[in-house]
């Protein structure tokens, strides 16, 4: 009876007659099924690291431009009597002069409140037609974050106008705002949001 040789089945037919997973040619045809089935894989997993990455960086972009709007406004300069900010948007004015009315009988404010009284400038530095509105786009806050909107005096003489801007236009008037009594200074916002700009910040005082 004959002896059966075996030898690896790395160099030999199996009995079936297929390659052994061990032959270099088997292994040769196992790597290009699995890179058939891993290269469309690996370009979609490519494709959403992409995505989630574009997406990541459109959220850190909208977070930088909402905390530079709350947090970090442009401040104004003084320049004499008046505080002023400049852009390519606008020229605005206020100024240092503010008054406060204790008696106004026909718009008394809480007992807690006074009111305070000042002029402001705005002109359109623009090239496009800006609506301004004041009692909407005109603000007071205090160092805790109370904010306190536009309210009518009868001590406004000159009361500021709503407007639409047009390019070089200037608009000029009083504001008076009710605040706490105690309030010494505070910052007054103008916030009319004209091509998405951050609101104007001026430092006042009584």
């Amino acid at each position: 009876m004959a002896k059966r040789v075996i030898t690896k089945q790395t160099d030999r037919q199996t009995e079936s007659g297929q390659l052994s997973a061990h032959h270099p040619i088997a292994r040769h045809q196992l790597t290009a099924r699995h890179w058939r089935w891993a290269m469309p894989v690996a370009a979609a997993f490519l494709g959403l690291m992409v995505s989630t990455g574009a997406l990541l960086a459109i959220q850190a972009r909208w977070q930088a431009d909402d905390a530079k709007r709350q947090a970090a406004p442009p401040y104004a300069r003084s320049v004499g009597a008046y505080t002023e900010a400049v852009s390519d948007l606008y020229r605005m004015s206020v100024t240092s002069n503010v008054k406060t009315v204790t008696n106004d009988p026909a718009f008394t404010p809480e007992p807690s409140q006074n009111l305070v009284m000042f002029a402001i400038s705005v002109t359109n530095t623009s090239k496009t037609v800006r609506p301004f509105l004041p009692s909407i786009q005109t603000y007071i806050r205090d160092d805790e974050g109370g904010t306190y909107p536009m309210h009518p005096s009868t001590s406004v003489t000159n009361p500021l106008p709503a407007t639409d801007l047009a390019p070089g236009q200037t608009v000029s008037g009083q504001v008076s705002y009710a605040i706490p009594a105690g309030l010494k200074k505070f910052r007054f916002f103008v916030d009319p949001d004209w091509a998405g700009m951050t609101p104007v910040v001026f430092d006042l005082s009584r």
